[in-house]
Parts: structure tokens; C-alpha cells; sequence
């Protein structure tokens, strides 16, 4: 059973190149078999919730997989991180997954976020980013 968790984030944040004007606003970070959105925008997301999607491949072709809603989050401040996901170490290795994300705050609006499908499920990643500075 998927247990909701909110914490400080005290992830290192992802590693961008020194030409990269825009800076990570929402992003994934696994740790263990958890997997968290982490909020490094200035702003509380007013509404957050995740399900996770992807696919296994095997002699017969390709089989789909769905999970369903984790619980959904109220008020994540900046500067702190909700679990979104959890994976097995061991079953979840040859599936293909991916995370789908549900947003709302009072600057982005409603938006809906999908990480880049990863085997073994997603590590690290960027789901949105700042403008670009001039």
C-alpha cells in the first residue's frame, strides 16, 4: 500500500549545463525505491497528485501496465518534497515506467507533467523549468 510523505527536500538538485540559463522548478528525484516531486519553485503548489504508467516487453510483444492515483497532496511549499511513487528494486527492473504528474498553483495554472519513460523507473529528472533569463 503506497503511503503519502512530505519532507524538506535536501536532494541535490539535478546537474544542468553552465549554459543553461533556465533552473529546474519541479523535479524527480529517486531515492531508494521512493520516488519524489520536488518543488524548487518560489511558489506552493496549491494541488499534486501522480500515477505511474509503462510496459514490459517479452516474447509475445509488449504488455501495458497502469497504476493508480497515489494521494493527492495539498499546499506543497518551495523547498519541500511529496512521494509520488514507490518501486520494487527487484520486480520493477525489465518494465519500462514512467510517472505521470497532476499541478495546480496560482502562476502555472492546471498543467499536467510526464516524465520520460526510464527501464527500472525514473531516477532524476527535470519536469519543468524556469524561462529562460536574458
Amino acid at each position: 500500500m503506497f503511503e503519502s510523505k512530505r519532507m524538506k527536500a535536501e536532494f541535490e538538485p539535478p546537474r544542468v549545463g553552465q549554459s543553461e540559463t533556465r533552473k529546474p522548478l519541479l523535479w524527480i528525484k529517486r531515492d531508494g525505491d521512493e520516488v519524489f516531486l520536488v518543488n524548487a519553485s518560489n511558489e506552493a503548489l496549491t494541488f499534486v497528485r501522480a500515477s505511474s504508467g509503462g510496459f514490459v516487453s517479452s516474447d509475445d510483444g509488449a504488455h501495458a501496465t497502469e497504476g493508480d492515483w497515489a494521494p493527492e497532496y495539498q499546499n506543497v511549499a518551495p523547498g519541500e518534497a511529496v512521494k509520488v511513487e514507490e518501486y520494487d528494486g527487484y520486480y520493477d527492473l525489465d518494465y519500462v515506467l514512467q510517472v505521470q504528474l497532476q499541478v495546480r498553483s496560482p502562476n502555472l495554472g492546471d498543467v499536467e507533467l510526464l516524465t520520460i519513460p526510464a527501464k527500472g523507473g525514473v531516477k532524476t529528472q527535470v519536469v519543468l523549468w524556469s524561462a529562460p533569463e536574458t
